[in-house]
């Protein structure tokens, strides 16, 4: 009975879903991204420092750690009158402007087996196990003030995906578009 009643509120959800939700996690800029998608192909061929940047981020395994790293190196040892190779944040700035295409993180149970989404959104424990959504000891310590989630997982939403595929040539002509 609670399955079911669960399964309808996450389907009634989606029918009434509006890019203004709140669950959706995606900010202003975002949804403007969305609703108004450039008009232009946007190209790097002007600045091959960057192009590189981008190109080395989206290459790494572990692109926090060794994009970071990569960049302390380049920049000990670049070239007179040349800039810094962008930070990790830049460089992702500039990704999510060029594609509009970013992640958004959503609370779940520190087991993996619910995500705080949809009608889950404002659970403060686990509907399966009973476990918290939030750090304890830091939300006792704070009087309840501060709530840090004990697990979390990226989102990157389907809509700027295929934004980005059609708008590039080559992306929209390999989708038959």
């Amino acid at each position: 009975q609670d399955d079911l009643q669960t399964v309808l509120a996450f389907i009634l959800r989606l029918q009434k879903a509006s890019l203004d939700d709140v669950d959706t996690g995606l900010d202003e800029d975002a949804i403007d991204h969305i609703c108004n998608p450039p008009e232009h192909i946007m190209s790097l061929d002007g600045d091959k420092d960057l192009a590189t940047a981008i190109e080395l981020y989206l290459k790494l395994n572990h692109a926090e750690e060794d994009y970071t790293a990569a960049c302390e190196v380049f920049n000990k040892y670049k070239r007179q009158g040349k800039d810094d190779i962008p930070s990790i944040a830049q460089v992702k700035k500039i990704i999510t402007e060029f594609t509009g295409i970013e992640h958004t993180m959503h609370n779940m149970c520190i087991d993996s087996c619910v995500t705080f989404t949809g009608p889950f959104l404002h659970l403060e424990h686990c509907p399966e196990y009973g476990k918290p959504c939030y750090d304890e000891q830091c939300f006792h310590e704070t009087n309840g003030h501060v709530k840090v989630p004990q697990n979390q997982f990226p989102i990157i939403s389907i809509g700027p995906q295929l934004q980005a595929l059609y708008h590039d040539p080559v992306g929209a002509d390999s989708m038959r578009w």
